[in-house]
């Protein structure tokens, strides 16, 4: 006996040993530790509504760009003021300042500090009158140990519908948990207005049938805390969306819990509810503790077809992002790694199911080894209630996750995510981090903790990155138009090619389709304008390489340029013009396809249906899974005393338009046009750089006539002068059009030096869609050609109004009949903002 406890301590010291030798060994070298995340500390403010608790409010622990904080607006009644309620943090709070700011956070309007704050608040502004604009309240809870902010758009209540509009969003929301409410909710939908998509329960909307707004066969439970956050209010509409999870039975009988996001455009008119849209998407969590794999694969049940993942090559790991998890799974070690997640911590908490942050996955090697990204707020853990990109690597052997670096940021997750320029990907084999900001490429070594510039002073049209970041093509001069060289950077391997043109011709960086780089070549002769006279130098050829650096595909049409591109998956989308002299008018896009054959893999995203829950998604393994039970594993996170932190100079602001629908940031675009088309299609609004609305879709009169433009006859040299002129003196502005136009100034100049930052740039736009500004009170110059235009003044719903600038004589006609008045200068609107 004695000799058997003998033998099973010296088994126990040797294993401790062992286990002790390890730890040195896979840590040497680092001043670190291994842990789980922590937990959410910081406090979360919701606004109190009547009856509803509205807008949560997440915490930063650094000041916000105040006009880049656009997410959620508050209705204020500024006779009673707002009650907030305040969810207790880890530190004790001290006391509140409240701020009023304007909407580009460049004015304070009030502002009070309360020494004394409970867990409710009410806050006043005496005085204040915001009348129809929009500020932003800003409101800093200070306690011991540091200051945290929050942030929420406010708006007069006054004037507004949006008590009852949020009564009927709460009421058409609760009835759909409701199969008896089935023929009710039938009555707000649009069958059959769009392909009405059949067999899915993952995405319902408002072309859906009212058996899908009612979950089909599942049978759902709230669980937990339901989110509302008032997206938009204007006048008798609000949009606001929904974010909760719930528990339903499964095919098997295990729980199974769905997150839920649910947006709803509503509008309250003369006693008359009015559902204007619906989305309601739902992303089942993986359970790893049920069966989540089968002969073909994993099961990921009712979740997005469009799955992030990435797989060796072997075809045996994939890593892959499900429901706001990153996981990993290996074939060959039968196990599941939940590799990085907020949501899963001990217990529930409602701070860590906050979806503003997004897993970006950068590259699996051969071991299953994964660096990813995570961009936007942090929930918890060591960069809570901050905005930026963390870059990870999951270490698949060793089992633990590794922070590589964290670059802060000081504006919206959802701008964050959504600026194009940004650059960022890790080489964990030379441990060196690349990151483009403003126009300056920095290599960053994390072994060494240096920062060099590789590239400086790039404009945004002169480089270009692969969807997935490794590679990289940017031209080698300063000017686009000068260019004979464009260099193609990968940064995996180190290699760099170089593509170059002929003398006389300059080329310029377009996109990559997988790793083939897709470039434009123009003749620096066949530089112009466009009607508005906004520079131009188009390409009269398209080129496509493979990474040997052959031409694989070209595209040159006769008589026709391309003056951009854009990628889509395996698609090229080309803008094009033509030339009359040395201006430049759009015609019909065209499209460039790949035939670049995908290489088949033993993994790949497929979907299957049940009578139950409809479509579903699945991983599948052409091999097949014969393990059903793969173990369970939660990677620990390594946490360095000095972990690498890389801040860069805050950027300057760009002239841009921000395009808002279905309760999200859509995109951000250089052109006007542009964002209003994108928010037209998506029942959404666009706002300036400054935060002024530019559009809004269906927020107009159904007829609008513009008071007090002149309309007596005007002597000019032609009718685009006198249509300026005519629009100056409408705006109470003495402006020679015809002088400034002869000594060489373009329209579009002339418009700009009256309305500093101010001018739209409406070019191929729908008369529908200018009516919306028209209904705001300003005029559009509509050119028929170079040199003559009329003055749009007015609409109904199937006219629109114009004056002839010469004779001050107006004119009413189609739609379609100003869309052929104008075809000839393109189609081309410019219009300004007050």
């Amino acid at each position: 006996m004695k000799e058997k406890v003998k033998r099973a301590g010296i088994l126990t010291f040797v294993f401790l040993i062992a286990v002790i030798v390890f730890s040195f060994l896979t840590n040497q070298g680092n001043a670190d530790m291994t842990a789980d995340m922590g937990g959410a500390t910081l406090p979360r403010i919701q606004i109190v509504s009547g009856e509803y608790e509205i807008n949560p409010l997440v915490g930063y622990v650094s000041e916000m760009n105040v006009g880049k904080m656009r997410s959620t607006i508050t209705p204020v009644d500024f006779q009673s003021g707002i009650a907030l309620r305040i969810e207790e943090g880890v530190l004790p709070i001290k006391a509140l300042t409240y701020e009023v700011c304007s909407s580009d956070g460049k004015e304070i309007l009030y502002k009070e500090k309360r020494k004394e704050i409970g867990e409710e608040a009410s806050l006043t502004f005496p005085g204040l009158e915001l009348a129809d604009r929009e500020a932003i309240l800003k409101l800093t809870l200070h306690t011991e140990k540091q200051d945290i902010y929050y942030y929420t758009r406010i708006c007069t209540k006054e004037g507004t519908d949006s008590d009852a509009c949020l009564a009927f969003a709460e009421r058409f929301h609760n009835m759909t948990f409701g199969k008896e409410n089935t023929e009710s909710i039938a009555a707000y939908l649009e069958n059959g207005t769009e392909d009405d998509e059949t067999e899915n329960l993952q995405k319902v909307t408002i072309h859906s049938d009212a058996e899908h707004l009612t979950w089909g066969e599942l049978r759902p439970q709230i669980k937990g805390e339901v989110s509302r956050s008032i997206k938009e209010i204007s006048g008798n509409y609000m949009t606001i969306v929904y974010d909760y999870e719930v528990e339903c039975a499964g095919e098997q009988d295990e729980t199974e819990v769905y997150q839920i996001r649910e947006y709803l455009k509503v509008r309250y008119a003369e006693g008359t509810e009015y559902l204007l849209d619906y989305e309601r998407t739902m992303e089942q969590e993986l359970d790893a503790s049920g069966n989540v794999l089968d002969n073909n694969g994993i099961l990921l049940g009712i979740a997005k077809e469009e799955l992030p993942y990435m797989a060796n090559e072997a075809g045996t790991i994939v890593s892959f992002v499900q429901a706001g998890e990153l996981w990993n799974y290996n074939q060959s070690q039968d196990a599941l790694s939940l590799v990085f997640s907020f949501a899963d911590s001990e217990g529930y908490d409602i701070r860590n199911l906050y979806k503003e942050h997004e897993i970006q996955i950068v590259s699996v090697n051969e071991q299953g080894d994964t660096t990813f990204k995570v961009i936007g707020y942090m929930n918890r853990g060591e960069h809570e209630g901050e905005v930026g990109t963390a870059i990870y690597f999951f270490d698949i052997e060793k089992n633990f996750v590794e922070e590589k670096a964290f670059i802060p940021d000081n504006i919206s997750s959802e701008i964050l995510l959504k600026e194009q320029e940004q650059l960022v990907y890790y080489n964990e084999q030379q441990e060196v981090l690349y990151a483009m900001k403003e126009g300056t490429l920095y290599k960053v070594d994390l072994e060494k903790g240096k920062k060099e510039a590789l590239v400086e002073n790039l404009e945004k049209d002169q480089y270009v990155s692969s969807k997935d970041g490794r590679l990289l093509a940017y031209q080698t001069v300063s000017s686009l138009e000068n260019a004979e060289e464009v260099k193609v950077l990968d940064f995996v391997t180190g290699k760099e090619r170089t593509v170059t043109c002929s003398s006389g011709e300059f080329i310029r960086p377009l996109g990559f389709i997988s790793e083939d780089f897709v470039y434009g070549i123009g003749r620096k002769e066949d530089a112009g304008a466009f009607v508005t006279g906004e520079h131009v130098c188009p390409m009269y050829k398209l080129e496509i390489r493979d990474t040997d650096n052959e031409v694989v595909k070209t595209y040159q049409a006769d008589q026709v340029y391309v003056t951009g591109v854009t990628v889509e998956e395996k698609m090229l989308i080309l803008d094009r013009v033509v030339k009359n002299e040395s201006v430049y008018t759009a015609v019909a896009k065209d499209y460039i396809t790949s035939n670049e054959e995908v290489e088949k893999s033993n993994i790949s995203v497929e979907t299957y249906t049940s009578d139950e829950k409809e479509r579903q998604v699945r991983i599948k393994y052409e091999s097949g899974i014969s393990d059903k039970k793969p173990k369970l594993l939660k990677p620990k996170q390594v946490l360095f005393e000095n972990p690498v932190l890389i801040p860069f100079e805050e950027e300057g602001e760009a002239e841009v338009f921000y395009t808002y629908g279905k309760g999200k940031l859509f995109g951000i675009y250089a052109s006007a046009a542009d964002a209003i088309r994108q928010a037209n299609e998506n029942q959404g609004l666009v706002v300036s750089e400054s935060q002024k609305y530019v559009w809004e879709r269906g927020n107009r009169s159904l007829v609008y006539d513009i008071a007090g433009v002149d309309l007596s006859p005007y002597q000019e040299g032609n009718t685009l002068a006198a249509a300026l002129n005519r629009l100056f003196a409408y705006e109470g502005k003495t402006v020679d059009a015809a002088g400034e136009m002869a000594a060489g100034k373009k329209p579009i100049e002339i418009l700009q030096e009256q309305f500093l930052g101010n001018v739209l740039d409406l070019h191929g736009c729908s008369p529908e869609e200018l009516c919306y500004i028209l209904g705001k009170g300003t005029p559009i110059i509509a050119m028929t050609d170079l040199n003559n235009a009329v003055l749009l003044i007015g609409y109904n719903d199937s006219m629109i109004t114009y004056v002839k600038p010469d004779t001050g004589e107006k004119v009413s006609v189609p739609y379609e009949e100003l869309e052929a008045l104008t075809v000839a200068s393109g189609n081309t609107y410019l219009g300004y903002l007050k």
